[in-house]
């Protein structure tokens, strides 16, 4: 049975093992960042082709959300999956599947209905086990080689961006204005990039960033200028969030998280990865 931990804090209620969890995936984010512009940002380009996917419960409705779904993307990255659905043990069974032998487990955390109280839910992908089927996922990431698609997802996402976006700028930056002024940002001009892919991944980062502010205004009121380097991070992961929902690479681009420093710090405190989530339904025009 899984181990179930009461606490003030969340790291006193999450289990060791997710702790443990925590821990690779601070390390694999930190490896997988590159100094560019004069900051760090985060680059899952080499990973996936087409894009990371969507991770999904097989069989269930609800969206993976939070830090599960970071959780799971994450394994998946770091084990080159591409296949989106994952299972416990018995839901594995359920379906006529075979966990494989010598797989292991990936622990992703669970909450009570009440929130008091954190487990373990050991899962499987679908990758792991026999008789799954073809596998799912890869259909609704776009092909990076496609410059047609790549060029339309650009477009669409200047168009609906919510803040203006200037070309001409040495680098990336958003601006967000106070007392109900008007957001934009400046970057390069789209063939001042080495390739369009890496302006996508650009322009990805500032609808993210644009998104949540909109929603971190709504429903927090204003960022809390103690956790730039937290906000920065997060901003960054729900760069990674859209760009699944989107189904298009994730390439370097521009530096969002200025601090390289303070990155390890921020990924231990994992309430403020929940941030994220708050634009994994983004807004943007459909392609």
């Amino acid at each position: 049975m899984a181990e179930q931990t009461t606490g003030k804090t969340y790291q006193d209620r999450i289990p060791p093992v997710i702790k443990e969890t925590n821990a690779e995936i601070a390390q694999f984010i930190i490896s997988n960042m590159r100094y560019r512009g004069g900051g760090w940002s985060l680059d899952m380009s080499t990973m996936q082709p087409g894009g990371p996917v969507v991770p999904a419960r097989e069989g269930r409705k609800a969206e993976v959300t939070g830090n599960q779904r970071l959780q799971m993307t994450m394994a998946a990255l770091k084990l080159n999956i591409i296949d989106s659905r994952w299972v416990t043990y018995e839901e594995a069974t359920q379906l006529g599947w075979q966990v494989r032998r010598n797989q292991h487990p990936f622990p992703v955390e669970m909450w009570t209905s009440d929130h008091k109280r954190c487990y373990n839910q050991n899962l499987f992908n679908a990758h792991q086990c026999a008789h799954s089927g073809p596998t799912t996922g890869m259909p609704q990431n776009m092909d990076p080689e496609d410059a047609e698609a790549v060029d339309k997802l650009i477009d669409d996402l200047l168009k609906s961006v919510r803040c203006h976006v200037y070309m001409g700028a040495d680098r990336v930056q958003y601006f967000e204005q106070e007392n109900h002024g008007e957001s934009f940002a400046v970057m390069p001009d789209i063939d001042d990039y080495p390739s369009k892919l890496d302006a996508l991944s650009d322009i990805i980062r500032i609808a993210a960033e644009e998104s949540y502010n909109f929603k971190l205004a709504r429903d927090r009121g204003t960022a809390d200028e103690g956790k730039k380097i937290d906000y920065g991070l997060a901003c960054e992961l729900a760069a990674l969030f859209m760009a699944q929902d989107l189904g298009a690479p994730f390439g370097a681009g521009a530096p969002n998280v200025r601090d390289y420093e303070g990155i390890a710090k921020a990924i231990e405190d994992f309430p403020v990865m929940l941030r994220a989530k708050h634009i994994c339904n983004h807004e943007c025009a459909e392609r």
